[in-house]
């Protein structure tokens, strides 16, 4: 086991006009854990690190600077940030998982959502070919505003009124849960036979990493931009274990396979991520395999600008590092949680596909 303590700098008792006050820089750092058998057995071993920095400049402000203090004795130093959502720390490590899940199974390629889709997917494929060959026979014949309308109606066999709105729903659910899938699915396929082939078997890794953040912005306005607090989860799975061929396609859980055959399974993993949650449990190894949880909080509050009393600290900042590391044998999958839908990169296409997903099934 080791421990440490160190410091770097010192504050220093200063007398202000907001009274006695310390200033100064100073960075103290204290950790703890356990050590390798020897030098040449070096291994991730449980650890813990707290650091905070704190650097307190004496500043000057009103008219012709008549008025001297720090920061945090005249102002104060403590921020508000934004509040943690609930179960958010859970999503940090399932995300993380879902990371490490991919790597471990040299491909994304999940077959029990692709059986799950095949039906309609047939049948758009089926009906796409059939209108293009119509289509084309149009044009040989000269219809050239027969074949338009042909491909235009392609998604809209059993509607012949025309009518913007249901053939823009009709289209935007085809493209985005008929042909996009199948295009990703098709090269998800091709992956998941590229990980069976022996180059592929030679280059196998021994460990996968994974790893998320979260970030909380601080809500003063006399904080600088860069005030927030990051939280940071890291996953590392070692192990010389291989998943199975069932496993790596998604088929070894009855249950996993019965949740993507479930119709409209996908809109609630918009909001409780069920599919993800059977898949991990299904997929990572519980066996033959160790596990390096990294866990990082990471506060921030540096500057202070406060126009209306003609105060200006750019160099104010107070950090506060914590760092927690723990070594298991086998993985805790976190319980599904509740999770905002459109908190995603492509928000608007998430919004988009509400609508006319609710659109369409408003008129059936």
């Amino acid at each position: 086991m080791t421990t440490g303590t160190r410091t770097f700098g010192a504050l220093v008792p200063t007398s202000t006009n907001c009274g006695m006050a310390v200033s100064g820089y100073e960075e103290r750092r204290s950790w703890t854990g356990s050590d390798s058998p020897n030098l040449f057995s070096k291994r991730e071993n449980p650890y813990s690190c707290d650091i905070t920095i704190r650097n307190e400049p004496v500043i000057r402000w009103g008219r012709n600077g008549m008025y001297s203090g720090t920061v945090s004795s005249c102002f104060g130093g403590a921020v508000n940030y934004e509040p943690l959502p609930a179960g958010a720390l859970d999503l940090l490590r399932t995300n993380s998982l879902k990371r490490v899940m991919g790597k471990y199974k040299l491909h994304d390629f999940n077959l029990a959502t692709f059986l799950g889709e095949l039906p309609e997917t047939c049948e758009m494929v089926g009906e796409s070919a059939i209108a293009i060959m119509r289509s084309y026979k149009a044009v040989r014949k000269g219809r050239f505003s027969k074949a338009v309308k042909i491909l235009r109606d392609i998604n809209n066999q059993r509607d012949r009124s025309f009518s913007v709105d249901k053939h823009a729903t009709s289209n935007w659910l085809a493209l985005r849960y008929g042909w996009m899938p199948l295009i990703q699915d098709s090269y998800n396929a091709v992956g998941a036979y590229e990980s069976t082939t022996v180059a592929a078997k030679r280059k196998r890794k021994a460990f996968f990493r994974g790893r998320s953040k979260l970030v909380r912005k601080a809500l003063s306005a006399t904080t600088g931009p860069s005030s927030r607090i990051v939280h940071t989860d890291q996953v590392l799975l070692r192990t010389e274990a291989k998943p199975t061929t069932l496993q790596s396609l998604g088929l070894s859980n009855p249950e996993l396979v019965a949740w993507e055959l479930l119709p409209f399974s996908f809109v609630v993993d918009w909001f409780i991520g069920i599919g993800t949650w059977l898949e991990l449990r299904a997929v990572l190894p519980q066996t033959q395999a160790t596990y390096i949880l990294t866990t990082k909080v990471h506060e921030l509050n540096v500057g202070y600008k406060n126009p209306s009393q003609w105060v200006d600290a750019p160099g104010f900042r107070v950090e506060g590092i914590s760092l927690r590391r723990t070594v298991q044998n086998s993985i805790q999958i976190p319980p599904p949680r509740f999770k905002d839908p459109f908190e995603v990169k492509n928000a608007m296409v998430r919004i988009t596909d509400a609508i006319t997903l609710g659109l369409a099934l408003t008129r059936k």
